[in-house]
Parts: structure tokens; sequence; C-alpha cells
């Protein structure tokens, strides 16, 4: 007898098939066991070992096994009138009985059945653990791995297979033909930020449904019978931890995947997708942040009883050399300039102790109508007026969801806002006639009440000034090509960081003509972003050009 081995297909950038042939491995005969308990009278359906419901990753297939809870069927269409019939019983629980709590598992099994079975073969089917039908099999949306290439959730999630049992003296032999889609994750990457970092869930989604209820047959999951595609049955979440807190599975190192480090499987309705998408939450515990990575693929094939390996290098942008753009306003130097800082930055850590933050070496020059302009760090940066109009204007978006490095960690958070030539256009569309240029928005800023009606300053001149902001929309804007991205990676005030991941802090190139310690930025968080007047030149703000 064969081991049923499901087949490796290789799962990466353009999904080439490394193998389309199921590999074998052979059994040795075990000898008759003798007669169970209380099965007297009833006909014994037999398995070795291939012929199983939980499965582990061996680097070249899943390999399958029986737990408790695991049951079969059999058409009986030698009755009159033909039925399909659930085991009356099994020997799993005996044969798990002495087994540890952590190897619950067995590769053999005997099912016993009654009735009058007298035929050279039957068709048997497995339809899931606890499966109250033989005709049906339901795929979970919803499904839960706790151990590193251990997949004992498979049978409750919908795992399903048939076999022709064929009489051997009083008994019946049969080896399970997996009737399912399988794939196996192994996350990796090379960032090391990415690597401390664990993995909670994955998500799956498809054009069309990959979950739900689905008829079932002697041939397997009959596949017209696949539900109309809804919200609830087009993604399959798994979700990797154990019943503590904040855990998941580890990320590896390198440069290719290890599935002794993470494998996690995932069962699902075979079928071929359009559109394929798979979502990896990561959580860094230390700034307890969580976020996605998305991988796309297109027009992809999933066979029954096939497994594929997914092997995805997990990278995600790094900001961290955006740390050398923090200046107190209009600096000639950076704000930590000459001093050697640790590789890992985090918020609510005083970092005086490696030196001290540069001098308030900012320097500006008033012309003859009071306007402070910057002439150094922050001379490029977008004015005040411009600002304005990228804060009223621009249709800002608040994403916690796209995760992103900055100095050792990982965090989510940040601002979506139109670029400054979108909302030139957007206000001519409106049929509003100033400003004039694009240029001309640094002179001043628009304030239209209705296509008739508008309000014009120029607040570069202003001696006083209220905040003036907008409440972001939650989420991500579509098309993102309007847009640009500012991360929010806080504030340092006297040596310390504030805010990263929560909280961003961008300079304009105005000074307040009032204040000698004053100049406008913007800032933001989850609920609002606003042009500031900030009474302190001298906090680290970041100097990033606006698109």
């Amino acid at each position: 007898m064969k081991t049923n081995v499901l087949s490796l297909l290789a799962f990466a950038g353009a999904l080439v098939l490394m193998s389309a042939c199921a590999s074998e491995e052979t059994n040795k005969q075990e000898p008759e066991q003798k007669q169970e308990p209380g099965t007297e009278g009833l006909t014994a359906f037999v398995v070795d070992e291939g012929t199983r419901t939980t499965a582990d990753y061996d680097g070249s297939g899943l390999n399958f096994y029986w737990t408790a809870g695991d049951d079969l069927w059999v058409n009986n269409n030698t009755a009159s009138p033909a039925v399909v019939s659930k085991n009356s019983t099994n020997n799993i629980g005996t044969l798990l009985a002495p087994k540890p709590a952590n190897d619950k598992k067995t590769p053999t099994a005997k099912f016993y059945f009654a009735g009058n079975f007298t035929a050279p073969s039957y068709t048997v089917r497995y339809t899931g653990k606890n499966s109250p039908s033989g005709s049906k099999v339901t795929i979970k949306a919803q499904q839960h791995q706790t151990t590193v290439n251990s997949a004992t959730h498979l049978g409750e999630s919908g795992d399903c297979g048939i076999a022709t049992a064929t009489k051997s003296g009083g008994k019946y032999n049969f080896t399970l033909d997996h009737k399912a889609a399988y794939l196996t994750f192994m996350p990796y990457t090379s960032q090391g930020v990415v690597s401390q970092a664990i993995v909670t869930q994955i998500k799956v989604t498809a054009d069309k449904a990959i979950c739900g209820q689905f008829d079932f047959n002697d041939n397997g999951i009959n596949l017209t019978s696949r539900p109309a595609p809804s919200a609830a049955n087009r993604s399959i979440t798994l979700t990797l931890n154990t019943t503590a807190a904040n855990t998941g599975f580890p990320i590896h190192t390198g440069s290719a995947p290890d599935y002794t480090k993470n494998s996690a499987v995932m069962v699902l309705a075979p079928g071929t997708y359009s559109t394929f998408t798979v979502e990896y939450t990561l959580r860094d515990n230390t700034t307890q942040k969580s976020g996605t990575i998305t991988k796309t693929y297109n027009n992809l094939t999933l066979n029954a009883g096939k497994n594929r390996r997914v092997a995805a290098d997990l990278q995600v942008k790094d900001y961290s050399p955006w740390f050398n753009d923090i200046y107190q306003w209009d600096a000639k130097a950076p704000y930590w300039d000459g001093v050697t800082l640790p590789d890992v930055i985090q918020s609510n850590i005083n970092y005086n102790s490696y030196g001290t933050p540069s001098a308030n070496s900012h320097h500006s020059t008033i012309s003859t109508n009071g306007i402070i302009d910057a002439s150094n760090s922050c001379k490029n940066l977008p004015n005040v007026n411009e600002m304005l109009y990228y804060v009223y204007y621009g249709n800002p978006y608040y994403d916690n969801s796209t995760l992103y490095a900055y100095k050792g960690h990982l965090y989510t958070g940040g601002l979506w806002l139109k670029k400054l030539s979108v909302i030139y256009n957007d206000l001519k569309a409106a049929h509003h006639s100033q400003p004039s240029s694009q240029a001309a928005m640094k002179e001043k800023f628009y304030f239209y009440i209705s296509p008739f009606s508008q309000m014009e300053v120029d607040y570069r001149t202003a001696t006083s000034f209220n905040n003036i902001g907008r409440v972001p929309t939650a989420g991500i804007p579509t098309p993102t090509s309007d847009y640009f991205y500012l991360p929010a990676l806080g504030v340092f005030i006297t040596g310390t960081l504030h805010g990263a991941g929560s909280y961003g802090d961008y300079w304009t190139s105005s000074g307040f003509r009032s204040s000698s310690t004053a100049a406008y930025d913007l800032n933001f968080w989850s609920t609002k972003v606003e042009v500031n007047l900030q009474l302190q030149r001298w906090r680290g703000i970041l100097v990033r050009p606006f698109e």
C-alpha cells in the first residue's frame, strides 16, 4: 500500500510549477490486529499510512494523520435503497490513548460500519472532523493553527477526501485521496527589523468563493455547487497563535524559506482564480503595532488534492534614513549632528546621555513686508499658505494599516495627502478663478465658501494665528497616484522621541513674524491634521519636501 503525500508545487513570483506528481513512500506490512471490543458484527474498513487528516510538512509535501473526531462515510450502493452511512465506531481513541498530549495523532486507523457489505469495493468519503453529512463539506472561513508545522486543524477546517475501499478477506482496505486544495506558507525576510516581528495571521482573498458549504460526492467536491461570491466566502483567515496574548509564528531570517521555522497550512476550495491576494499580518510587540504585507497573484489554479508552497519574502519600506532629516526650524545642521546614537531608537526614551542635540542655529531673513522665510534646511519646504492647501483641499486620509520600519522597529500610522498639482487641478475643475497658477498658491490661501464667495489671506504676514485643521478619513485613498504618504515618525522634544507610529510633524518654510521662537508646521494624528503655529523652533521636527 502506498502513502498519499500531497505533491508540492512552487508558489513564488510567477508561480512556476516544479512538480505535478505525488511523491510516494512504501509502508511496512503490519500484523493483523485483534478484533476491537464492541465491534462484533461490524465490517472493518482499514487504512494503512497515508489516509490521514491532520498534516505536517516535510519539505516536499504534506504528511497526513488521523486525530480524534475523525469519521468516515461509505456509499453503500448495494443497499436498497442506496445510503451514505457513517461509521459506527473507530479505533482512533484506542490508538491515541497511550500517546503524549502533544502527539495525539496516528498514521493508521480502523473504521467499523454496520450493514450488509458484500461488494468487491465501496467508495469511502471523508468530509471533515465531526461532519454531520457525507454529502456536504464545509470549508471554514476562520482557521487556526497553534504550532509550527503541525496542521492539526485541517480536519475541522474543511479537509476532505475519497477512496475506493477494496475487499480483502473480512475487511476493506483503502487509501484516502484528498480533494481539497492546500497552501503551505513559509514567510521569510532579509530585513532584520521584520525578522524581529511575528506573524499573527495570514488572510487569503480570491475573486470567487474559496470557503463555505459545497456538495460532496464520490468524485470529491462538486465545484458546480460553489456558493455565489460574497465578502464572507471570498476570504479565509488563518490565525497563528497560542492562547497567550500577542503570540504568533516567527519570521525566518535569510534569503530562502525554512519550513521547520514557521510553516503554516490552509485548506481551501480548488479552482482557478483570476485574482488572489495573501495578506500577512505582522506584529511588533515592542511598539505594539500590527500591520499587513500583501502579495498579489493572478490567474492561479489550485488543484484538488494538491499542496502549493507559498514562500514569500516579506519586506517593508524603511524610513530610518529620514532620521537624518530631523532639524530644529531652519537649522544648518541636523538635530543629532555629531552624536552617535544606538541603531534602535524608541519613543519615550531620553537620548541626551549620548550627547545633546545641536544648537538652535536657525537663520531667517525678514523681507520688507515682514515675511519670514527659511534660508537653510527649511527653505525648500512648502510655506504656510501651501500647507493650508494641502490640509484644507488635500482630502487627507489617516492610514493605520500600512506597515513600515523606523530605527529598528515596525510601525503603522501615516497620512495620505493629495499632491499640490492635483489640488490645483481640482480647484480649476470646480471653476475657481484663484489661485491663477500653482506657483500663485505660495502667495495667498483662498478659502472658498462657495463658487461665488471666497476669502483670501496671506498667512505669511499674519500677526496672530489659530490652528486650521481637518478630520482625516480613515483608510487608504484611491487612486493613490493622486496622493503622497507621510509616515508618523513623531517629534523630538529635549532629546526624547514622542509619538512614533501615532503622531507626525513636518516643518514649513515659514517663520512667524510676531515671534522669533515660533514657526509653522504640519502635524497630524488619527483624528486631526492641522497647520500649527509651533512656538518652539528648537523641537526636532522632520524636514522633507512635499509633492
